[in-house]
């Protein structure tokens, strides 16, 4: 964004910001992830479960697997 390039939470609020409220689902993940704060104590969270499943489905991480 603006030659800039974020990751993690800063990626996820960023997110939150430039996204419309066009439904209720995305009306409350903004109100959620548009605050720095909720957002850096969520987001550890969420890839705590995002890892986790991963784990039980039998899945690789995107950027552990190899493009060969």
């Amino acid at each position: 964004m603006a030659g800039e390039y974020y990751c993690g939470a800063e990626a996820v609020q960023r997110l939150a910001i430039l996204s419309s409220d066009s439904n209720m689902l995305r009306k409350t993940g903004n109100w959620v992830f548009a605050n720095e704060t909720r957002t850096k104590y969520l987001y550890p969270i969420m890839r705590f479960g995002r890892n986790t499943t991963l784990k039980i489905l039998g899945r690789k991480k995107i950027s552990s697997l190899s493009t060969d």
